[in-house]
């Protein structure tokens, strides 16, 4: 994927009932529908945080999607944007 330069990268860290319910496993088959990279993980704190890059819309897109999805178990989410690494290839799930 060759990225434009309205490339994003974001951190999205989703608080609630997010372990154990098949969040990453959702993330990672969702991505599979949009042309963004980056990997999925859960943290010790019980969130799980989603890294992922793209063309802004893209993610934006995909974000969105994943919230729709994932709605009966987030109940907050913190979202950091910075530049894109492009160090990712495809789309992960990290332990």
């Amino acid at each position: 994927m060759t990225l434009s330069t309205k490339a994003i990268r974001t951190v999205a860290c989703f608080s609630g009932w997010v372990q154990g319910v098949g969040f990453r496993h959702a993330t990672r088959e969702l991505a599979g529908q949009y042309p963004v990279r980056g990997w999925v993980r859960n943290l010790l704190d019980g969130r799980v945080e989603v890294v992922v890059e793209g063309r802004t819309s893209d993610v934006e897109r995909f974000l969105d999607k994943l919230r729709q999805k994932m709605n009966a178990y987030i109940q907050g989410e913190v979202v950091k944007n910075s530049r894109p690494t492009l160090t990712h290839e495809g789309f992960e799930i990290r332990s």
